[in-house]
């Protein structure tokens, strides 16, 4: 058995890698990013623009070669920093292809609509919990 350990900045890279390469033939993902030849490098931006704005937390880790990795984002974190906002519109220009978001705080809808996301609906989780806006970018 390998052990897992906290992943650090140094492991962004080959972390978005790993993931990269689990999620290259995911149904949904094959669909969100159709063109093979591009998939692994779309995925690689997608996924190390994620872990930038987690792994400052903990809660990425990754084993020592890199063979296995997760992310998980901490309830109550804002959607994205500022930085990463600004690196979102560039990156889904680069990739060509449409994006759907689900928005769980609509401090952010405006945000979103900067970068030429629209709502198309939304949804209230259960048990009285927030609305969550569903969001959709045409490709550029």
């Amino acid at each position: 058995m390998t052990d897992g350990r906290t992943a650090t900045a140094s492991d962004l890279e080959p972390v978005a890698d790993t993931l990269a390469g689990a999620f290259f033939d995911d149904p949904v993902w094959a669909w969100a990013f159709p063109d093979p030849e591009q998939r692994r490098k779309q995925h690689a931006a997608l996924w190390g623009l994620l872990l930038e704005g987690s792994i400052g937390y903990g809660w990425v880790w990754t084993t020592a070669g890199h063979e296995a990795a997760t992310l998980w984002i901490p309830p109550g974190l804002p959607e994205l920093p500022d930085a990463q906002a600004e690196r979102l519109e560039p990156l889904l220009d680069e990739l060509h292809q449409p994006a759907y978001l689900e928005s769980t705080n609509p401090a952010n809808l405006d945000r979103y609509r900067s970068v030429g996301f629209e709502p198309i609906g939304d949804f209230d989780l259960p048990h009285g919990g927030p609305v969550v806006t569903r969001m959709w970018r045409d490709a550029r």
